[in-house]
């Protein structure tokens, strides 16, 4: 949504665009690739619990999509607050990008 809204309101094609015209720095384009492609994986990783478009990541998904997407246990957490902790990782720092 956010890259639709760039490109209506500032007239760009593509999220490098926001970098090219000063809006984000390179090193803001680079942080919002990393942050774009963990959001993908986990929207895909959602579709094919659920075997179709589903962009809601109820309570009942989150174990699951946790060991599909590869994580695992760390520091005595265990593997679904390994996965909770970065995507709110990722989606603080989108947030605070904008």
């Amino acid at each position: 949504a956010m890259l639709w809204i760039a490109k209506l309101d500032y007239l760009i094609t593509s999220a490098k665009d926001l970098e090219v015209y000063g809006y984000i720095p390179h090193t803001g384009y680079d942080l919002l690739i990393k942050i774009l492609h963990f959001l993908w994986k986990v929207r895909n990783c959602l579709h094919y619990i659920c075997r179709r478009k589903n962009d809601r990541l109820y309570f009942e998904y989150q174990r699951r999509l946790a060991k599909i997407a590869g994580f695992r246990r760390e520091k005595g957490k265990r593997v679904v607050e390994v996965f909770l902790n970065e995507l709110h990782s990722n989606m603080d720092m989108l947030k605070d990008m904008y």
